[in-house]
């Protein structure tokens, strides 16, 4: 049985103030800071609004992972469980504040105006919007009231790159098993974001307010309810659709594609060189090793 060890601070005791990851030693402060990012990628992909009980799990199943993954033995003190749960506000709060100005942009709200012809135009598109949700389709005509594009408005997908995929660094890059296909929790939750950006111009003027779990959690839940229930009606083709928008996000962060130039031949051309090694020995000159002197690929 693996003997656990304490966990060292960097300066051999208890800091004062807020518990941190760079509190300790540098191979548990790279340890935690693993975590952390898995905690986040389970706040987006697994479930937004965790209980506490929840979030106390995950931090537990998560320290086992990354230590079992690393080859250290560190118990998870109850210090460093808060460093780890600590994330779960700033990992939602961090999209909202990311999708604010391209809602605004990608919905047509004008800023800063003063007029009210201006103000009433903000509310009659904010009404449309959010009119038995909208604001998610691909295509709405408000005055005929007709939509098609379940889920697929542009800056749905758009905000899954920008806020999980933006560069190579980026934890639907790094973590790529939590997000490929694009989780349907994670869609919710982007609605979930858009719709709380979308109640910010409700007035017609725009109005900053702080996501709240109980705000937004109820709908996060609907969002999910309706995505589950769309899915069904035609698995492989939204499977292929959340397929996509991976793939797509990926490609514009910069990654390498999983089936790029890697040194190794596919299956089908190991098994073709294996059959070609049937009834040799290698050892005679007459197995066509003259031929070498006509390479050639026909391209």
């Amino acid at each position: 049985m693996t003997t656990l060890k304490v966990a060292p601070f960097r300066s051999n005791q208890p800091p004062s103030g807020r518990a941190k990851a760079f509190d300790y030693v540098d191979d548990v402060k790279v340890l935690l800071l693993d975590a952390i990012r898995i905690f986040e990628c389970y706040i987006y992909t697994i479930n937004p609004f965790p209980s506490a009980q929840e979030q106390e799990q995950w931090a537990q199943n998560i320290w086992a992972m990354v230590t079992r993954e690393d080859g250290q033995h560190y118990v998870l003190s109850d210090r460093m469980t808060t460093i780890i749960k600590a994330r779960k506000s700033n990992a939602r709060g961090d999209v909202v504040d990311l999708a604010r100005p391209l809602t605004q942009q990608a919905y047509g709200f004008v800023l800063g105006s003063e007029t009210k012809g201006t103000e009433r135009k903000n509310v009659r598109r904010y009404q449309n919007l959010t009119d038995d949700s909208a604001f998610h389709y691909k295509t709405y005509d408000a005055a005929k009231g007709a939509r098609s594009g379940f889920a697929q408005h542009k800056h749905v997908s758009d905000l899954i790159q920008k806020a999980f995929f933006k560069n190579t660094r980026a934890l639907g890059v790094e973590y790529q098993k939590y997000f490929d296909p694009i989780p349907l929790v994670t869609i919710a939750f982007i609605f979930t974001v858009i719709s709380a950006n979308l109640d910010e111009w409700a007035s017609g003027k725009y109005v900053q307010a702080q996501f709240r779990e109980s705000d937004h959690k109820a709908n996060y839940q609907n969002y999910l309810q309706d995505l589950m229930e769309w899915e069904r009606s035609a698995p492989e083709v939204v499977q292929n659709i959340r397929k996509k928008w991976h793939d797509r996000a990926r490609r514009i962060a910069g990654a390498v594609a999983e089936n790029a130039f890697n040194g190794r031949v596919s299956v089908n051309a190991m098994n073709s060189a294996k059959l070609e090694l049937q009834g040799r020995t290698g050892l005679t000159d007459s197995e066509n090793e003259d031929d070498n002197d006509d390479e050639h690929i026909d391209a």
